[in-house]
């Protein structure tokens, strides 16, 4: 009959188990778990329809000209995209900065 000597037998196992296996393990998990709460709490009911979720055509603010001034001079001005309350905010934080 043989005896295995149980704290030797756990050394070697603590031994070949590295913090970065374990934060390894730990993240996958956190990961896996997160997107699966993810996955079960929405419903495809909530989403905006594509015509509600989709940005103003970049046309209707970026003309050609501004294309052109922009490859000719490497920068360019294009007026009216931001309203006089969003830069008035703007304006208040980069004073505070």
């Amino acid at each position: 009959r043989r005896q295995y000597n149980t704290s030797a037998a756990m050394n070697k196992i603590v031994a070949a188990i590295s913090l970065d296996r374990v934060a390894l393990a730990a993240v996958t998990l956190a990961s896996t778990l997160t997107i699966g709460e993810a996955y079960t709490r929405t419903s495809l009911v909530d989403a905006d329809s594509a015509k509600e979720a989709r940005y103003p055509p970049l046309s209707s603010i970026i003309t050609e000209a501004h294309v052109r001034e922009l490859e000719e001079n490497d920068l360019v001005v294009i007026h009216n995209v931001l309203s006089a309350t969003t830069l008035k905010h703007v304006r208040e934080n980069i004073e505070k900065l």
